[in-house]
């Protein structure tokens, strides 16, 4: 089913790890020496991969060279007071993603402080925008406990980018905390959905999902093209038919 396909393994279908060919986004080449887990394409906006660790890891994932390796693991409290520490003092830097991984995975209380750095930027006028790229109110709704809630209010009015790639991903678990999250963080809740072959590449499945997601308060925002990586070719719509399908939604 659409859920099964996006998690469990199927080794007749999908390409062996090729880790020449595993970073369509270019982000080794554009990650900060000084600042452990960052990736600075852009002069005014950075990414922050925190943790490779996620609620659950997807087949399609673009970071799949790297996500779930133990060696990765999360950053230490050192390793984020370098980054905040570049975060800082970058001139043009004035929006931060905060990605992984997942941020919400890693310890709340190591989620508390950073995030109370980075909303202390924000108030002070360094950085304009936080967004916080996450599953696991999707994955795990049970693992977001109270100290979630509490470290994510530290930011005034954060994008809470939340990715969602099928209706039934919105059980009633998830949609609990979807709307405490709106109601203890005022966070402005945008969807991003991948558009992957069999699970939600149809015309009908996109508006149910667009649909649902608006009438719970999150609103339909990215509809990613899969980026090519060899481990997701079987479930990657070609462009041509995504327009397509975008054209008729």
């Amino acid at each position: 089913g659409p859920i099964g396909l996006q998690f469990v393994a199927q080794p007749e279908l999908e390409n062996r790890f090729t880790r020449a060919v595993g970073d369509p986004l270019d982000e080794e080449e554009h990650r900060v020496p000084n600042a452990p887990g960052l990736v600075h394409k852009y002069p005014n906006r950075a990414l922050w991969t925190v943790t490779y660790h996620c609620g659950a890891y997807c087949r399609f994932c673009t970071r799949g060279r790297i996500v779930g390796v133990p060696e990765q693991n999360t950053l230490t409290n050192e390793q984020i007071d370098q980054t905040l520490k570049y975060v800082q003092n970058a001139p043009d830097l004035n929006e931060i993603i905060l990605s992984g991984g997942d941020g919400l995975t890693i310890h709340p209380e190591k989620l508390n402080y950073i995030l109370t750095e980075l909303g202390q930027m924000k108030a002070s006028g360094k950085l304009r925008v936080v967004r916080i790229g996450t599953r696991l109110p999707i994955h795990n709704p049970s693992a977001i406990k109270n100290a979630h809630f509490e470290a994510l209010s530290k930011i005034k009015k954060p994008y809470i980018m939340l990715h969602i790639n099928h209706p039934e991903e919105l059980t009633e678990k998830s949609v609990e905390v979807i709307e405490r999250i709106q109601e203890s963080c005022r966070a402005e809740l945008m969807g991003q959905t991948v558009l992957l072959r069999g699970i939600n590449d149809d015309e009908k499945t996109l508006v149910n999902l667009f649909t649902r997601m608006a009438e719970i308060g999150v609103h339909p925002y990215y509809l990613f093209q899969n980026d090519p990586v060899p481990w997701a070719k079987h479930l990657t719509v070609p462009l041509l038919e995504g327009i397509d399908l975008w054209n008729k939604l």
